[in-house]
């Protein structure tokens, strides 16, 4: 019997090499190299879900679906990046993070130069040629070009999730529990990714690098706003003058020219100022300090 199984199992693995595919949906015609693949397929025409979550109730269709969605309720995050320590639930979503340390982007736009990390980023970017917004909001039928299924909704403000976990460090920023502490300066931090992220300001590390300079960076964040210099891309418009900014910080300091809000004030003379820089600069006029 064993020597039947182990000659099945060679069949099946040959199957793959050869591209055969015996075993075909009656539905669709799809085609499978092993029955068991056909039969998970069959339960999605059916609507065959058995697989139950235990905390929120919803089903799957197998139970390896079951398995990666019981982890945004435990926070469980197995596969982890090598390179800067941050956990995934699945192995195809390090992958895709591991780019943004190698600087590999292999979906290419056909329409313009820009490139991607992820088919699905593309997808969503070829949206911007065409126009098209194939997702509809149940709601109010307004369409996006991006799915909008958030179904956590967080008491204290309203704000929406698409992860129970994701929800829960946005509770934080209500409760003010900061669960991570640094071990070498005591601060501490809503998440692990966070204290991570600030350990590199002890360690000096800085894993992100730019594949157009070379530049390196601590944080992603800071890499993706620094790769728009090289792209030209301005993702966040001014309401009022439709002028684009590559971050969040420079649009909010530029919309400070349209309402003349100084919110950065000395507390020797009381001067007031738009930007943090230029009150950097001018205390130094009490202090006598040069800043060279």
């Amino acid at each position: 019997k064993e020597g039947d199984q182990t000659g099945r199992q060679k069949e099946v693995h040959v199957r793959i090499h050869s591209g055969e595919r015996r075993h075909m949906c009656t539905v669709c015609g799809k085609r499978f190299t092993q029955q068991c693949a056909l039969v998970r397929h069959t339960r999605m025409h059916a609507g065959e879900k058995n697989y139950l979550c235990s905390i929120c109730g919803k089903a799957f269709l197998t139970s390896g679906e079951l398995r990666l969605h019981t982890r945004t309720h435990t926070g469980e995050n197995p596969h982890t990046c090598k390179h800067c320590g941050k956990g995934f639930k699945v192995s195809c979503h390090l992958m895709v993070h591991l780019r943004s340390h190698t600087g590999e982007r292999p979906y290419t736009c056909t329409q313009c130069p820009k490139s991607f990390t992820t088919s699905d980023s593309l997808r969503t970017h070829i949206y911007t040629h065409t126009g098209e917004k194939p997702h509809r909001c149940s709601e109010c039928g307004k369409t996006f070009t991006q799915r909008v299924d958030k179904p956590h909704q967080c008491d204290a403000c309203g704000k929406c999730f698409g992860a129970l976990a994701t929800l829960v460090l946005h509770q934080r920023t209500h409760t003010g529990e900061k669960p991570h502490t640094c071990p070498r300066c005591n601060k501490q931090y809503i998440s692990k990714s966070q204290l991570t992220s600030h350990m590199r300001t002890h360690t000096g590390e800085r894993p992100y690098s730019c594949s157009y300079c070379g530049k390196c960076f601590s944080q992603l964040a800071n890499l993706t706003v620094h790769t728009r210099i090289h792209t030209g891309e301005r993702p966040h418009i001014c309401s009022r003058c439709k002028k684009g900014f590559c971050s969040v910080g420079d649009l909010q300091k530029h919309e400070r020219s349209h309402t003349k809000e100084k919110p950065y004030r000395c507390t020797v003379c009381g001067k007031a100022f738009t930007v943090s820089s230029h009150l950097t600069v001018h205390i130094r006029s009490h202090t006598g300090e040069l800043g060279i």
